[in-house]
């Protein structure tokens, strides 16, 4: 049941990052400037006109306050706060568009539900406690994290969409999944075929290669989407075929990258056909470089075709699935399961 669960769980987060793209790719980050409410409401409003007249003059203040707050906490706790009133333009007025505060409140709606499944998640590993204890703490420190998640997800909105928080909210998500695909290969307790050693020893300096740089990779990028939208607030969101040009250099360094991942999981997949014998099965390595592929595509779609909309959250996605699916394949390279006893080979 936990690995069944587990399993629709991590899908789940999955396509939480997918919605996740959607809402960055439409600019409807901000269509609910306020958390856990939308507009004041649990429901958003379909009309502006059901809202009072000095809405977005009060929102605005609700967010200073809370920010305030937030601030005083991380003093507290020994921290430089990353907000400051003159950094950013976190104070101004957001106004009603029903179309983005629709979209931001579907997000919230599927966090919300996500959230619920890593807590029955984590209420199902209580089954291995006794055989497994660290199926049950890694499965806690998930929840804990969406705990954290959350209140991330409050000062991302109450911080105006502050471009540095907005990257720690995603890779956090990158951190939960990766936790909860460990937990459901721990749980799936089925013993793997051995792999010689010479042979596992180049596989995983390939993989641990690959994975390193498809991180590098993702932050690259992330700073590329984090360019993009500051170009493409100064210029109201219009003329997205000249975003592109605009870019500094990280651009160029993250297009010209992707051709060295490619490589690397070419030889990747060589390795893997030469000593095939090894392995009940190499459809996860296959994966990974048409999922690169993929991802190198919907780039270049995104740079010569003036970054259509559903390209954007795609390419985000197909990122994460690259990392998890690697880290997936190191798990069955290393980690041996025999009788709950975990070892590593």
């Amino acid at each position: 049941m936990y690995k069944r669960f587990g399993i629709y769980t991590i899908v789940a987060i999955y396509f939480l990052i997918l919605v996740g793209g959607i809402v960055r790719s439409t600019g409807a980050g901000m269509g609910c400037p306020d958390w856990p409410r939308c507009f004041d409401e649990w429901v958003p409003p379909t009309d502006e006109s059901q809202l009072p007249a000095n809405y977005a003059e009060k929102l605005t203040e609700q967010r200073k306050k809370k920010n305030e707050r937030f601030e005083k906490l991380m003093t507290s706790l020994g921290f430089e706060s990353v907000i400051h009133s003159s950094s950013h333009n976190i104070y101004e007025n957001i106004y009603f568009n029903v179309t983005k505060a629709w979209i931001e409140y579907v997000n919230r709606v599927i966090g919300v539900i996500i959230g619920l499944f890593i807590f029955i998640t984590f209420l199902l590993s209580f089954s291995y406690l006794k055989e497994s204890k660290r199926i049950f703490f890694l499965s806690l420190l998930a929840f804990v994290l969406v705990v954290v998640q959350a209140f991330l997800g409050a000062v991302v909105v109450s911080s105006n969409l502050l471009p540095g928080l907005i990257s720690v909210h995603m890779l956090l998500a990158l951190i939960i999944v990766g936790i909860l695909i460990y937990t459901v290969y721990l749980a799936n307790a089925v013993q793997k075929p051995l792999v010689p050693i010479v042979v596992k020893r180049k596989l995983n300096l390939l993989i641990l290669i690959s994975m390193v740089c498809m991180l590098a990779q993702l932050l690259l990028g992330v700073d590329v989407r984090e360019g993009i939208d500051v170009i493409a607030k100064e210029m109201n969101y219009v003329g997205r075929h000249t975003w592109i040009e605009k870019l500094d250099v990280s651009f160029l360094i993250h297009r010209s990258f992707s051709l060295f991942i490619l490589a690397t999981h070419l030889l990747l997949a060589y390795w893997v056909k030469k000593n095939r014998e090894h392995f009940s099965s190499s459809f996860s390595y296959y994966a990974i470089v048409v999922m690169i592929v993929l991802e190198i595509l919907s780039g270049a779609g995104m740079a010569y075709f003036a970054i259509p909309k559903f390209l954007q959250p795609l390419h985000l996605l197909l990122a994460n699935l690259i990392i998890g699916l690697q880290f997936y394949v190191l798990l069955e390279l290393n980690v041996r399961i025999k009788n709950y006893r975990v070892t590593l080979s």
